[in-house]
């Protein structure tokens, strides 16, 4: 079983195996999964992401879809844990995400 190299205590280099849990694993949109990568990355990783997935024009469409919603769930998270800075935080995120 292959895995994602990471650095073992004592500066060694191990491989990690395995994941943690699943609980949000579903077969659902890859335009969710692609939303930060293509839209909240560096110009040049959004396009390396892109180029190696394969991102058609309409899935990279509905990522931005996806990226603008992404902090109208730290406005409601801050309304639900009365934490005004958060929710400020989502609608700074909001305000910065429409389109110019």
């Amino acid at each position: 079983m292959g895995g994602a190299p990471s650095q073992a205590a004592g500066g060694g280099c191990a491989t990690a195996h395995g994941d943690i849990d699943f609980s949000d694993a579903h077969v659902g949109d890859p335009a969710i999964d692609l939303a930060w990568a293509l839209r909240g990355a560096s110009p040049a990783f959004a396009r390396a992401v892109a180029a190696e997935y394969g991102a058609a024009p309409e899935l990279a469409e509905r990522a931005l879809l996806w990226h603008r919603l992404g902090p109208w769930h730290e406005v409601a998270h801050g309304l639900d844990t009365g934490d005004p800075d958060t929710a400020r935080s989502g609608l700074e995120g909001i305000l910065a995400r429409l389109p110019a």
